[in-house]
């Protein structure tokens, strides 16, 4: 008889019947690392960084720059979606962020990681409203004889302590100016209330060049409020640049998925309706660039130039390199997404959890990527709806609550192989800096994969031989010792926690059938598990 070997290790496919599974599949493939060549060895366990923290959602590390994993953790008992700013010449890492219950808001260096924590503790509300009063123009002096009037219009904007520029206020009155005249602007109104940084705000005032109401507007100043308020004399000669805030909203309080695009711009959604940003400000969110589905929006995440846009029903991509150029097609696959918290990027690709499955959107189409492994109602009692996502190393990682059992899956989508975890955590945070993978669990924030070698277990298929026979010996071959072994021949256990030491060939208690199964479990790198009539057998594997 033939050596029969357990090799080349693989994920599970609840659907397949233990008999169906290719070769290398397994029954259970618990805390198992498939990417190491055909071996099979024991991720490691999490390692607590920081905490306690209470009922977090949300987990986000500031001072990017700084590869440091125990300090200057933002964290939120709510959903929120964190994103360092496309800002340019940004000296003080400007973090935005969205959530379900609050508007958007901002932080930087020297505001978010003041105090003791919880971290960000100081914020302000993302946004620059647009002043609503009407400035008010008068002019004084005597004209010069034979000059030609100047027809004068002007426009405000505000501005704050770092820069954030809001849209026009309404144009002032119509003033004919003469030379030897000057013409005073006033405002009476102030800042808007409300958490905004105009701690050392500003008011930038834009003339018209053309001297028509509809004409453009360029600048003329920078000043104080209470300059502007008690009246500004215009005294400037040569204008600047165009008003560049035509048409820049401020965003709606209720937009959620803050998602980072490339070419320095955001997008989020309300309701139906995805919304853009201005390029390299996110602060601005004009009506113009707004783009509308058919049904409610779950969650959002971009892969490439593209922006998956996933709801309640049929996903949508939209793609393209400028916000106000974006075009968009409803994908055919109806798959609706359950779980906002369950969708992450992982390389050029999106996934997410839907009702069926677990889905993938790139640029080659659309597929549920968990169909051949699991039956829709066998994928329902992982309750997909509890899903929460993590991208590391090329991995989908989604931890689930069914009410009973907390867990994880792992998907590799480059070789299709899914495992599970007995680990749970509550949210996730992929740092690019310091590539770790970070979690929530039991209220801490761990490192996942950093510690002493967790308790894999790894059990084969259901093998069948040509013929029901027996086998007398066997043999484990692994990196280090010991390895727990069991066998089963036609699902009757012939060695039940067998402790492996070497790997030295060992006699076998007597069994006997037609299908066999082998189970590993422990610490160790197992590249293979072997099963012979004769010793002799084993020396040529």
């Amino acid at each position: 008889m033939s050596v029969l070997t357990f090799a080349g290790f693989g994920g599970i496919a609840p659907r397949l019947d233990p008999t169906l599974l290719p070769p290398n599949g397994a029954q259970i493939a618990l805390n198992c690392r498939l990417q190491s060549g055909g071996a099979v060895e024991p991720y490691n366990e999490p390692v607590e960084v920081y905490g306690p923290v209470s009922g977090t959602k949300a987990i986000y590390r500031f001072k990017r720059a700084t590869p440091s994993d125990t300090q200057w953790w933002f964290t939120s008992p709510n959903d929120v979606d964190f994103q360092l700013g496309h800002v340019a010449g940004d000296e003080k890492e400007r973090t935005f962020y969205t959530s379900d219950a609050h508007e958007p808001r901002y932080t930087y260096s020297g505001r978010a990681e003041t105090g003791g924590g919880p971290y960000p503790s100081q914020w302000f509300r993302l946004g620059v409203p647009k002043p609503t009063g009407i400035p008010f123009a008068t002019k004084s002096g005597t004209p010069e004889e034979g000059t030609d009037p100047e027809l004068r219009y002007y426009v405000i904007t505000f501005v704050t302590s770092d820069g954030q520029e809001s849209a026009p206020s309404p144009v002032s009155n119509g003033v004919n100016w003469h030379l030897g005249e000057t013409v005073t602007l006033t405002y009476t109104g102030g800042f808007p209330a409300g958490n905004y940084d105009f701690l050392t705000g500003k008011v930038r005032i834009y003339r018209t060049q053309s001297g028509s109401n509809g004409g453009s507007f360029f600048f003329a100043a920078e000043v104080g409020i209470a300059q502007l308020n008690s009246g500004w004399a215009d005294n400037v000669e040569t204008l600047g640049e165009e008003i560049p805030t035509d048409g820049w909203d401020p965003p709606d309080a209720q937009l959620r998925g803050l998602t980072s695009m490339p070419n320095g711009f955001f997008a989020a959604f309300k309701g139906q309706d995805v919304w853009f940003s201005a390029p390299f400000a996110p602060y601005a969110w004009p009506a113009g660039y707004r783009l509308t589905v058919d049904l409610p929006i779950v969650g959002m995440a971009a892969f490439g130039h593209s922006l998956a846009v996933l709801t309640i029903g049929e996903p949508h991509v939209f793609s393209g390199a400028d916000p106000g150029l974006m075009s968009g097609q409803k994908l055919a696959l109806k798959q609706a997404c359950v779980s906002k918290r369950g969708i992450q990027t992982v390389g050029n690709a999106v996934f997410y959890p839907s009702p069926d499955g677990l889905v993938s959107i790139s640029d080659a189409g659309i597929s549920i990527v968990t169909e051949n492994h699991f039956t829709k109602r066998e994928w329902q009692e992982l309750k997909p709806e509890s899903m929460v996502g993590a991208s590391h190393d090329g991995l989908y990682i989604a931890f689930y609550d069914t009410g009973s059992t907390k867990g994880g899956l792992v998907l590799d989508p480059r070789n299709g192989a899914i495992t599970t975890t007995d680990i749970y955590a509550t949210a996730a945070f992929s740092d690019t800096v310091t590539d770790e993978l970070y979690l929530c669990i039991n209220s801490r924030i761990q490192k996942w994969d950093a510690g002493v070698p967790l308790t894999m277990v790894w059990k084969s298929k259901k093998h069948p031989i040509t013929k029901p026979s027996s086998f007398a010996w066997g043999q484990v071959i692994a990196t280090s010792y010991p390895v727990t072994l069991d066998l089963w021949a036609d699902g009757v256990p012939v060695v039940v926690s067998k402790p492996v030491t070497s790997d030295a060939p060992f006699r076998l208690p007597s069994g006997f059938g037609r299908f066999w199964e082998v189970q590993v479990q422990g610490a160790q790198r197992v590249l293979a598990v072997h099963l012979a009539n004769e010793a002799r057998e084993l020396a040529s594997v």
